[in-house]
């Protein structure tokens, strides 16, 4: 796509008045067809529910990572409305479930992982969070078995080459 036809899409994005945080990722992808050449390069994988590893994304293996997580958290009974309470390690992580869970309509809420567990946890319940969301860094950092209590916890842990089964609704 040449330079020209670029700014074209964009500004036909930016004009869009339904465009916002939960759809943004979706509508550009349908806008720019997709897209195969890498923008965004990781200092670590990420690796999602299919089990797929990424070092780099473009816009579309950006969309399919998304859509991935997505069906994840809807199988987990994660829809529209539902607060969530994301504490992941550090990097692309936390910005993939963002986008993952602002699709369907959730609330999603950024903890840094480096928090102190107990102090995540106290957070989580004040605020009256629905679901608190870990990965395996995170929980190897703070040990959460002995933390999260009185918490719907999802681990969102997963690992490369092994693929959660989520095609049907729970």
């Amino acid at each position: 796509m040449s330079e020209f036809a670029k700014l074209q899409v964009r500004n036909k994005l930016f004009s869009d008045p339904k465009l916002g945080a939960g759809n943004f990722l979706f509508k550009a992808h349908a806008a720019y067809g997709g897209g195969d050449e890498d923008f965004l390069f990781l200092e670590k994988s990420y690796v999602g529910p299919s089990g797929a590893a990424y070092q780099a994304f473009s816009l579309g293996s950006l969309f399919l990572a998304v859509r991935d997580l997505a069906a994840w958290y809807r199988h987990q009974g994660i829809r529209a409305g539902r607060r969530v309470c994301l504490y992941l390690g550090d990097g692309i992580p936390s910005f993939l479930h963002f986008l993952a869970l602002g699709s369907p309509g959730c609330i999603p809420v950024l903890i840094n992982g480096h928090l102190r567990a107990d102090l995540a946890n106290s957070y989580a319940q004040r605020n009256g969070f629905d679901v608190f969301i870990y990965d395996q860094e995170t929980n190897a950092r703070w040990n959460l078995a002995d933390v999260l209590k009185n918490l719907s916890v999802l681990n969102a842990g997963f690992v490369q080459g092994h693929a959660i089964t989520h095609n049907s609704p729970p």
